[in-house]
């Protein structure tokens, strides 16, 4: 008995870390173009459950955001995108500080239309990614995030500025 339960829990602590992140954001990234790996990194999340690590289950509900992006369907479109939002929307209500998850839920927010009503948290979700860009640790993630928001329109000038004044920190 003592044997079944160590297995369990053993594999219930190595489920998280089976996943490589770098493998999943690449993907991610890819997505934002390609069908092709949007299905990739669905597929390769699709045992990660609702309660499971929060990082793995807004990249879930990312991975269902991309589908709906490449969905031809606006049924399907509507059915993955309200799935996508709501796995992203658990993950950050599980880990508000997680400035990764708060990026990815910003870059929706900023991109999706304006009739999926899916905006009230820009302002929140900037003023997060504005804090936390100075001290984050992954020069990697740091740098995604603040291309993205050189690139998007949701920053004005002074705060682009701030911005490339950053990436001269790093």
């Amino acid at each position: 008995m003592k044997l079944v339960l160590f297995t369990f829990f053993l594999l219930i602590s190595v489920g998280s870390e089976a996943y490589n992140m770098e493998e999943i954001r690449e993907l991610f990234h890819e997505s934002v173009e390609s069908e092709e790996s949007a299905e990739k990194m669905f597929v390769l999340l699709s045992d990660v459950g609702k309660n499971d690590q929060p990082l793995l289950v807004a990249y879930k509900g990312m991975a269902y955001v991309m589908l709906s992006k490449h969905a031809f369907s606006p049924i399907n479109k509507v059915k993955y995108f309200n799935k996508g939002r709501d796995l992203l929307e658990n993950a950050i209500s599980r880990d508000q500080k997680d400035i990764e998850m708060r990026f990815l839920r910003y870059a929706v927010q900023i991109t999706v239309p304006f009739f999926l009503n899916y905006n009230n948290d820009i302002k929140k979700d900037k003023q997060v990614l504005f804090d936390g860009i100075p001290t984050m640790k992954d020069l990697e993630i740091r740098k995604i995030v603040i291309d993205f928001m050189l690139k998007s329109n949701g920053c004005t000038m002074a705060e682009k500025k701030w911005l490339k004044d950053q990436v001269n920190k790093a």
